[in-house]
Order: structure tokens, then C-alpha cells, then sequence
């Protein structure tokens, strides 16, 4: 009689210990977060792959991303819309199975860039006691991200410029 010695050896899937900021809304052309997930597996020579997809729900028919192979990934901001991405991360034995998880999808909302369609007077001259005409400021774009602040300045183009934060006018006119 002869025996037959067997090796079993037992890998764990790649567990997910850190995700970054998983939703961001940016301007067209700004500087976006980079997308960064971490993993831990005692599987050797760990893989990542980032792909998009069409919503926040599907994990399983993204495209593939050409070069985004690491644990983060810078997204595109030159084109408007809502863009999703996920990162596979997996063992190079195999991409699927126990070998192999999915982070949760990332969301980057680009929006149109705010520009500034009208303001006026820009300049005034008042007589003490006598009301001014109002400041108003006219922008276009994506309202839902807008703040305004006004500043004063007694000096705005000496060699030491000075502005300071007039409280409670935050509206488009002061």
C-alpha cells in the first residue's frame, strides 16, 4: 500500500478595510478626489481593477478602465453628468469567486462650471444720510452649490489691500 499526501491550503477573499469618500460633486475641469479603496488578503499579489458603470447598483457589467490598476484612481472632470465607479480587487489565481470583492460604487457628479452673468454699479459715489444703490450679482450655473459673502475694503487696490466680511449680507444683492 502506498499513500497519497495532499496539501490543502485555505485563502481568504480580499476583505476591504478602507474606502474613501464615496460621493463628491465637483466643477468641470476641478480637481476631484482621488478614489482609493484598501484590502487585506493572505492571497498573494492582490489586483486592482477600476471600471464604470451605469448606476450605483450595478457591480458586474462596468467597463474596464485602461491603466487604473492601483489602489486609487483620479476620475475624469471634462465632461458634465453623474459618473459611477467601483474597484474589483482580486487575486491574481482569479478574478472571481472567493478570490476576488467588489468595493462599493463611487459616485462623481460634475457640474458646469459658475460664471457671472451680470453685476453692477461697480462703482457709486453717495452723499452721507443718502441710501446707495444696491450691489447685485447675477450668476449662472448650478444654484444648489452657490454661496455668496460680501466684503468691505477701505484700501482694495493700495499696496495692502484689506477686506473684511460683512455680516449677514450673504444674498446675491447688498
Amino acid at each position: 500500500d502506498t499513500s497519497i499526501i495532499a496539501n490543502q491550503m485555505v485563502f481568504e477573499a480580499p476583505n476591504i478595510v478602507q474606502q474613501g469618500v464615496l460621493y463628491q460633486v465637483l466643477c468641470q475641469h476641478g480637481n476631484p478626489a482621488s478614489l482609493n479603496v484598501a484590502a487585506t488578503s493572505n492571497l498573494y499579489n492582490l489586483q486592482y481593477r477600476w471600471y464604470q458603470t451605469t448606476d450605483t447598483l450595478n457591480t458586474t457589467n462596468g467597463v474596464l478602465i485602461p491603466g487604473a490598476n492601483s489602489i486609487s484612481f483620479i476620475p475624469p472632470s471634462d465632461s458634465i453628468g453623474v459618473f459611477y465607479y467601483y474597484c474589483l480587487i482580486s487575486s491574481s489565481f482569479s478574478v472571481s469567486g472567493c478570490f476576488a470583492t467588489t468595493s462599493d460604487v463611487f459616485t462623481v457628479e460634475v457640474i458646469d462650471q459658475p460664471t457671472i452673468a451680470s453685476q453692477g454699479p461697480s462703482y457709486q459715489t453717495v452723499c452721507q444720510n443718502t441710501p446707495a444703490t444696491p450691489l447685485n450679482i447675477t450668476v449662472t450655473g448650478p444654484s444648489s452649490i452657490l454661496s455668496y459673502s460680501w466684503v468691505i475694503s477701505t484700501n482694495p487696490s493700495g499696496p495692502t489691500p484689506t477686506a473684511n466680511l460683512i455680516p449677514g449680507a450673504n444674498g446675491s444683492s447688498y
